[in-house]
């Protein structure tokens, strides 16, 4: 390992308890999914990368397991996508479903 390198401290979580006592809430599950639901409501669909570079959703995959929890219909399908550095990988592109209506 090198020795430029700092420990790992929590990263935002740490710095969100650090700003204010609580967690920072400016960027929520719940605000995460919002967001989420959102943009395949516009787009129709998303890529992980998508999510990460234009929602700021590190977790793309989890926020759509707690839409599907809340009843919302998504299908995932496997696909490649290009990063901003130039980089192919295949990722999870998730699809809204009949315009991701409840049953």
């Amino acid at each position: 390992m090198g020795t430029n390198k700092e420990p790992r401290t929590g990263g935002n979580r740490e710095r969100g308890r650090k700003q204010g006592g609580a967690m920072n809430q400016l960027n929520s599950f719940a605000q995460q999914c919002q967001l989420l639901l959102d943009y395949l409501r516009v787009h129709g669909s998303c890529t992980t990368i998508e999510a990460r570079q234009a929602l700021d959703i590190i977790h793309p995959a989890g926020r759509v397991l707690d839409l599907r929890k809340a009843g919302e219909k998504i299908e995932t399908v496997w696909t490649w996508d290009v990063t901003e550095q130039g980089k192919s990988h295949r990722v999870a592109k998730y699809l809204l479903a009949n315009g991701g209506t409840h049953d």
